[in-house]
């Protein structure tokens, strides 16, 4: 058994249960200090210092150094030692920047926190890649959320908000911060989002302190729409919010709470001076009057509102009767009601002088007395009815007789005064009726297919993943981007639906325009389908490569290829053949995978093969030997360069939950350290300029 800062070491590795640093840092240093007190014994060049330092000692750490992230100040003070040796074969002062050691321009070692940076960026990037893994990388965000009590994977402007507060309880948020500030961010493929609200309170708390954010996790406040009104215009008394959570909070008003308020016009109104952004469907708890199992019921004192969408107005109502007949949907017999202001509506009843806005003004109901929407009501025929289906109704409170505002003079007995304001009111049966016309209101899709031997063909689209509309591999799932050359990939794989043996002649090309305009074009000839060739052109950006040209072509065969079909690609590319044989194989482990530029192509063109039963024989072609289609792909690729990219979708391949992105400008695939160097050695200059 293991004391609570006791350690295991584990391949040369020291494990601690609750993620104690100090024995795995005390071990590095010690380290450091062999390596050291062996340098100072040796009459060596700098250059030896600089071999023994990059190519033993680093390595050592980094392995060491594998389920821990320190921070710069750690990994200065580990290689505190080594940086005096090397200074002083150098002959520099010991008051030497480090960044001139650090610099590749001199003669230089590695920075150990950027080393470690690029380390960690592969083992993350495993993590999120590894289908071995994936459960252990799901339950590692969802506790990166719940530290940084965000509603989703956080962003670069959150990550900047919570830096200040050095909530680095995981290993996995201090890597976070890490790659974050080298513009290093990973991207979630699946859904991932909290429900409950629309938006985090936390961008709408100024000057947000680590208190603040322990006070709302405590509570289990996360959106601004829990503590603000339907329409979200409007802050809630503290009272109310208590309220809502069934009064469990005690103590003072909280510190968030009183900034929140700085940010209403005043504490009288509680109107927000920046309302939050037009709400989504977010009412999720529905207060709609009872289905009963009667015929027929009359409700007793019950208020409802409806949306209606003809007049994109709210209705209001009371309830006279339900009906309930079998086989058929319940309606409700309702006495309509309209909204108007006192104010407005007769002065004389009012000693409310200073009401110029709806939200001072006193909203009340009335009985209409008669309108379009009026349906005869024999029993009563004096009064304005609807008949409205009861599903579609919200219940609603109104004030009891004796309960009126004060300023209200001699009001009638007809007048109901709402509990919640009218525009309050409204946004909540707009939503309730957006609500109801995004559920439950999906079709099966129909895709067109030729009237002649229907069965068939028929079966033949369902059990093409790229053509049908409920598979995760759909067409438009798989590539993003221009739309015309999707829909020219989804017309050809219609195209082909019917044909069971294709030929394809593939080729790429990679224009190059300075280091930023680079592009690649793609492009494949069938010539067995009809007695003309059918062409397709695309082009890509993003780490172009003559090899990603050349993969992505294939990509793009294998999609409009019908399921069960033989497929014979021509190529001049032996590069994209061994790739082929070593990807399909199995040989490749999933690190040694991540290390290609192509994986997530080849990955998809796998899955593809797999799920539509394709065999698939690749063909070598001599490049330019007067091969008639070969040239004709050759001319097209070269083309193609010039129309508008496009790019496989980051969620098209099931076990990656992250895509590593740069600066959010695109995704980055391969070998991740080798990137990451590169935008090291640009922080490196800035620091050299600052000095």
């Amino acid at each position: 058994m293991l004391g609570h800062k006791d350690c295991a070491k584990i391949l040369g590795i020291y494990i601690n249960v609750f993620n104690n640093p100090r024995p795995h840092i005390n071990k590095l240093t010690q380290t450091t200090k062999f390596f050291a007190t062996l340098l100072r014994r040796k009459k060596l060049t700098h250059n030896h210092v600089i071999y023994i330092t990059n190519k033993i000692l680093i390595p050592i750490l980094e392995y060491g150094n594998q389920f821990s992230f320190l921070t710069y100040r750690k990994c200065e003070n580990i290689l505190a030692p080594i940086k005096k040796i090397f200074k002083y074969s150098l002959h520099l002062p010991l008051n030497t920047p480090d960044n001139i050691i650090y610099n590749n321009m001199f003669p230089s070692i590695n920075n150990f926190f950027f080393n470690q940076i690029s380390s960690h960026s592969s083992l993350t990037q495993l993590l999120f890649n590894s289908p071995a893994l994936r459960v252990i990388a799901q339950q590692q965000i969802i506790t990166a959320i719940d530290i940084l009590w965000t509603a989703d994977y956080p962003t670069s402007d959150e990550l900047k908000l919570l830096a200040s507060f050095k909530l680095f309880d995981t290993l996995l948020l201090k890597r976070i911060y890490a790659f974050s500030s080298i513009n290093l961010h990973f991207t979630p493929n699946f859904d991932l989002k909290v429900t409950g609200g629309y938006s985090p309170i936390i961008q709408h708390i100024p000057n947000l302190s680590k208190s603040d954010l322990n006070s709302l996790r405590t509570k289990q406040i996360l959106f601004l729409d829990q503590v603000s009104t339907e329409d979200g215009c409007f802050l809630r008394p503290y009272q109310d919010i208590k309220i809502l959570n069934n009064n469990k909070w005690t103590g003072r008003t909280p510190e968030w709470f009183k900034k929140l308020l700085s940010t209403t016009w005043s504490t009288s109104s509680m109107k927000l001076i920046t309302p939050m952004p037009l709400p989504l469907i977010q009412r999720l708890l529905r207060n709609s009057p009872q289905i009963r199992d009667s015929l027929s019921f009359n409700p007793h004192n019950e208020w409802v509102i409806t949306w209606d969408a003809s007049s994109s107005d709210i209705i209001y109502g009371k309830s006279i009767t339900q009906t309930n007949y079998p086989g058929s949907q319940s309606v409700t017999q309702i006495q309509h009601y309209i909204h108007t202001y006192v104010e407005n509506f007769s002065p004389s009843h009012s000693t409310n002088t200073t009401a110029s806005t709806p939200k001072r003004m006193t909203s009340f109901i009335r009985p209409c007395k008669g309108c379009s929407c009026y349906v005869y009501n024999v029993s009563n025929p004096s009064i304005c009815t609807l008949y409205i289906a009861t599903i579609k109704l919200l219940t609603i409170k109104v004030y009891r007789p004796l309960h009126i505002p004060a300023h209200i003079t001699a009001p009638k007995r007809t007048w109901k005064f709402l509990t919640l304001h009218h525009h309050t009111l409204r946004t909540i049966a707009y939503n309730d009726y957006q609500r109801s016309q995004h559920t439950n209101n999906f079709l099966t899709p129909i895709i067109p297919v030729p009237r002649d031997n229907l069965p068939v063909t028929l079966t033949i689209y369902n059990n093409n993943p790229v053509l049908n509309l409920l598979s995760a591999l759909y067409l438009k799932n798989l590539v993003i981007g221009f739309d015309e050359v999707i829909d020219r990939l989804l017309f050809l794989a219609h195209q082909f639906i019917n044909f069971f043996n294709l030929s394809f002649y593939t080729d790429g090309s990679l224009f190059q325009d300075g280091p930023y305009r680079s592009r690649i074009g793609f492009a494949w000839i069938e010539t067995t389908t009809s007695n003309n060739s059918t062409p397709f052109q695309g082009a890509m950006m993003f780490q172009p490569s003559s090899t990603m040209a050349e993969t992505f072509a294939v990509l793009t065969t294998l999609i409009v290829s019908s399921s069960n079909s033989h497929i014979n690609i021509f190529t001049d590319s032996l590069n994209t053949i061994h790739a082929y044989k070593k990807f399909s194989s199995g040989s490749f482990s999933t690190r040694q995978k991540l290390k290609f530029t192509t994986y997530p192509v080849w990955s998809l063109i796998l899955q593809l093969i797999e799920l539509k039963h394709l065999v698939v024989t690749f063909m070598k072609v001599k490049s330019h030997s007067r091969d008639i289609f070969n040239d004709q792909a050759d001319l097209l690729s070269k083309e193609a360069t010039t129309l508008s990219p496009i790019f496989i979708s980051p969620k098209s391949d099931p076990s990656a939950l992250m895509t590593v992105m740069f600066n959010h400008l695109g995704p980055l695939y391969g070998n991740i350290p080798q990137v990451e160097r590169w935008q090291i050695s640009h922080q490196s200059a800035i620091n050299r300029v600052s000095y």
